[in-house]
């Protein structure tokens, strides 16, 4: 344990899931403790009913650079933490990272008892400002992120629930707004949310999750006219990832010039594709830019029907000079992909087909991108800037203890579960 230490709340426990928030917090466990400064996670472990509009009860589990330590009541951790001051340890930073699956009320209680720490809210999707955290009107369409009202979200399956809990969410951002830094992996999720909350305008920075250093020049080789194109699917196969449209292009054009390889880290196999296991580790978080270039993948085709708020496999697929096919509500993508003229924004998955049924067509558009683009980078790097931020307001905090009753049979139950599945699991 170091001096210094900083927290990270959601629901994942960084260590198991390999989506992209886990994933930032896995490369911010390692900038912090590049740093000298710990790393402490707490995850949520809750038991819900009624699609989660009940909850019988919220736990914690904690992690302490990269050591899963056990699962604890939040006034537990809170007194822990108050002994750490004791030792010497200083808390200098606190991050929400999602607040799915909390008792919001809890939360509040760890920020009341360190009300002189700084707080950053990430921005990863839009529960912030919609349960219907990928703004897909009854997780069909994108809703157009113009706001959360009646008029405007009524007929949406998410507006019920939104109205109970977006109120919790927003006194809790309000009553801590003068120390909180939302952070925005990018422009365009700082500009919808701000559609949201507009009185946030102030307290909101732009930080991407990555940096990016020189050209890769490999995978660009002009592909001759009877080449086989190789065009993947990079991810899990998610209805918002695109992975309907993907399986309607597999059906369409299978077996026309085409060779379709999904990139993700199951054990699954899919019907006339082909299968690369990938997934990062903390040994190795550029893993899918690797694999990518080892199969020399010509197109990535990230069909993200919501606004991607910062999507790791658009950067992943720059890194290996794969030409980029997204659409435009896909946020984060199309803003990239327009940006740096690395490949195409169609407007509908009509176009798409299109596009694929006229190979000719779309060969002359690879090998013109890779006629003229310099190459995507070389290397991706995750963003210390966070950790400066965190060092710069930093000062000696001061814990007020909890000394609430602790539920002592349902945590040595909690424990016991995790500990048993996590040892089937190994």
């Amino acid at each position: 344990m170091n001096n210094k230490y900083v927290i990270a709340i959601s629901f994942a426990n960084y260590l198991e899931s390999k989506s992209g928030m886990p994933k930032v917090m896995m490369a911010h466990q390692q900038l912090y403790n590049n740093h000298g400064i710990s790393y402490v996670s707490l995850f949520s472990v809750k038991k819900t009913f009624f699609s989660d509009r009940y909850m019988l009860f919220c736990k914690f589990g904690l992690i302490v650079d990269g050591e899963f330590k056990g699962i604890y009541q939040m006034s537990q951790l809170i007194h822990l933490f108050k002994k750490w001051e004791i030792r010497g340890y200083s808390l200098i930073d606190i991050h929400i990272h999602h607040l799915m699956y909390m008792n919001i009320n809890l939360i509040e209680d760890l920020l009341m008892s360190s009300n002189d720490v700084p707080v950053k809210v990430y921005l990863h999707d839009y529960y912030n400002a919609c349960t219907g955290y990928t703004l897909l009107k009854n997780n069909l369409d994108y809703c157009g992120g113009r706001g959360f009202s009646e008029q405007v979200c009524s007929g949406c399956r998410f507006y019920k629930q939104s109205n109970v809990i977006e109120p919790q969410i927003q006194a809790l951002l309000r009553r801590n707004l003068g120390r909180i830094t939302f952070i925005s992996p990018s422009q365009t999720t700082k500009n919808i949310f701000l559609n949201f909350h507009p009185e946030f305008g102030e307290r909101i920075i732009v930080l991407p999750h990555q940096i990016y250093f020189d050209h890769y020049d490999g995978n660009a080789e002009q592909l001759a006219s009877n080449q086989t194109v190789r065009i993947g699917f990079l991810g899990m196969p998610r209805r918002h990832k695109g992975w309907e449209t993907w399986s309607r292009l597999v059906s369409n054009c299978s077996g026309d010039g085409y060779q379709f390889i999904v990139f993700n880290s199951s054990n699954d196999s899919y019907a006339n594709m082909s299968k690369v296991k990938v997934g990062f580790s903390g040994s190795n978080l550029n893993a899918m830019t690797d694999a990518l270039r080892k199969s020399q993948i010509h197109v990535a085709l990230l069909w993200s029907i919501w606004p991607e708020t910062y999507s790791y496999t658009c950067f992943e697929a720059f890194s290996a000079n794969a030409f980029i096919i997204t659409n435009k509500n896909s946020g984060n993508i199309a803003d990239v992909v327009r940006a740096n003229n690395n490949g195409i924004v169609l407007e509908n998955e009509k176009q798409l087909l299109d596009l694929f049924q006229d190979r000719d067509g779309l060969l002359d558009r690879i090998n013109n991108f890779r006629k003229t683009e310099v190459g995507g980078p070389k290397q991706l790097y995750e963003n210390d800037e966070i950790v400066r931020l965190s060092l710069r307001f930093s000062k000696k905090s001061t814990i007020k203890d909890s000394h609430r009753l602790v539920d002592y049979p349902l945590l040595w139950i909690l424990n016991y579960l995790y500990n048993r599945k996590s040892l089937v699991n190994k």
